[in-house]
């Protein structure tokens, strides 16, 4: 059962691949198929722009290099036009695109070579973030099943003894189970919806934050760069850049105090 709704969750998600090189765009068509992702690919940035005016996806896969108009140049040609996660690929230890691609609009880099599980896995993981983030504002707020009432806005639960609210952990926990009801859900699958969950909240919190703090946090803890190679590359000393980051971290741990989530930051 788990596997059949997991496949009804991606029929419905089509990812554009953006690079020079034929054979690894083929290679990661394929590899997203078995995940039931659709893919198209296309070998320059002008073929890729065409492309998304033509159809419309719900991730992008860049490549940093490549000739005529680089990934650089597509990356903010796009971002005039659409929001959709932007997922590109760098060399090995190159900083500079990284920090290049933030600031132009990336959501995420993997750095050539990697592993195909990997980027699978975060192609998935950006594709969930972008649909979750871009739910329509007049969503149904309260679900009811048997004998249950899940308020989403106040985070409660209501039953025939009364309202409850309860704390972040189970309140998800008891969400996930209630929309699953009557299947059968291993460890596995609980703990994968929990981190989910955390992780948009990280993102929701961390666009919160002034657009110099957000790309900062998001370099440090996200892309796992150094604070040194963040403050070379936007012209700060170190110490700069790490009383701003550690500025952010407060203005989260507030973010964070006012929804009445649990994070240590």
């Amino acid at each position: 059962m788990a596997g059949q709704n997991k496949e009804r969750n991606y029929a419905m998600n089509k990812i554009l691949i953006i690079d020079d090189d034929r054979e690894l765009c083929a290679l990661i068509k394929r590899s997203v198929q078995s995940e039931h992702i659709e893919a198209d690919f296309c070998n320059t940035g002008k073929e890729g722009l065409q492309k998304l005016k033509e159809q419309e996806y719900q991730l992008v896969v860049l490549d940093v290099m490549m000739p005529g108009m680089d990934g650089f140049e597509t990356l903010e040609e796009i971002r005039k036009e659409y929001s959709l996660p932007i997922l590109m690929f760098t060399s090995k230890n190159d900083s500079i695109s990284k920090v290049r691609g933030l600031r132009a609009g990336a959501d995420d880099y993997l750095t050539k070579p990697f592993d195909m599980d990997e980027l699978i896995a975060r192609i998935a993981s950006l594709i969930r973030r972008y649909t979750r983030f871009n739910q329509q504002a007049g969503a149904i707020q309260k679900l009811n099943f048997d004998g249950l009432q899940i308020d989403l806005e106040n985070r409660s639960a209501t039953t025939s003894n009364g309202t409850f609210e309860l704390p972040p952990k189970e309140f998800d926990l008891l969400l996930y189970c209630a929309k699953h009801q009557g299947k059968i859900l291993t460890k596995q699958q609980i703990y994968e919806e929990v981190y989910e969950e955390l992780i948009r909240r990280l993102y929701e919190a961390i666009s919160s934050l002034p657009p110099m703090q957000a790309r900062r946090v998001h370099a440090r803890y996200m892309l796992g760069m150094k604070v040194k190679d963040i403050a070379a590359m936007e012209g700060i000393t170190p110490s700069q850049a790490g009383k701003s980051i550690h500025a952010a971290l407060r203005r989260l741990r507030r973010y964070f105090a006012r929804q009445k989530w649990t994070v240590n930051l």
